[in-house]
């Protein structure tokens, strides 16, 4: 998860889009809990332990014990419309949700 997180107000835009924000992580339910706990985080991380979803949709780190830091946009029919892979777990990395909200909008005007 980049750090997407703490920042409210990008939420709230998402929010205002009707999209639902979700986390996965293959850390432990009592470490993310900790984690959602100490940010504030308006919305659910869920542990993927063992790692299923994080190998399926590619995003394994070459350790085999953490997730790369990834967003994905899956539209309401469950199809995956955009990705964005950021590098490796641990790594400070800041992410800005423009171009998020930017394939939301492109996604919403094509309907």
């Amino acid at each position: 998860m980049a750090n997407i997180q703490a920042r409210g107000a990008d939420h709230a835009k998402l929010e205002a889009l009707n999209v639902q924000v979700l986390g996965i992580s293959a850390d432990s339910t009592f470490a993310l809990k900790t984690q959602s706990d100490s940010l504030k985080l308006a919305y659910p991380l869920l542990s993927d332990r063992p790692p299923r979803t994080i190998e399926r949709y590619g995003v394994m780190a070459p350790d085999k014990v953490r997730a790369l830091r990834a967003f994905f946009l899956i539209d309401d029919k469950g199809i995956l419309r955009k990705q964005w892979l950021l590098g490796l777990a641990g790594d400070d990395i800041v992410f800005s949700t423009e171009p998020i909200l930017k394939a939301i909008e492109e996604l919403r005007n094509k309907r």
